[in-house]
């Protein structure tokens, strides 16, 4: 992954406060139904058996479903400060 940093979180809560990363190398946080790419953040990722939610707190979060819904083609937003996903 050339330095990028992938956390791998199943299921619970988590907060993190992750500084801006080398482009081309981001943290990611996977869960078994989305991916969350930080772009230099404060961030709160809720994992439960069905969903994850992701609120950001400062920065913004690429968050990517990873599992597609009723056949569509997983997509990606970018989540910004005070916005949740």
């Amino acid at each position: 992954f050339g330095g990028a940093k992938r956390v791998r979180v199943e299921r619970g809560e988590l907060t993190a406060s992750v500084s801006p990363q080398p482009a081309g190398a981001p943290m990611t946080f996977v869960t078994p139904h989305s991916e969350a790419r930080v772009l230099g953040t404060e961030l709160l990722l809720d994992v439960g058996q069905d969903a994850t939610r992701l609120e950001v707190r400062e920065g913004k979060v690429e968050f990517r479903r990873t599992l597609p819904s009723r056949g569509q083609e997983p997509q990606s937003v970018i989540v910004k400060t005070d916005q949740s996903g």
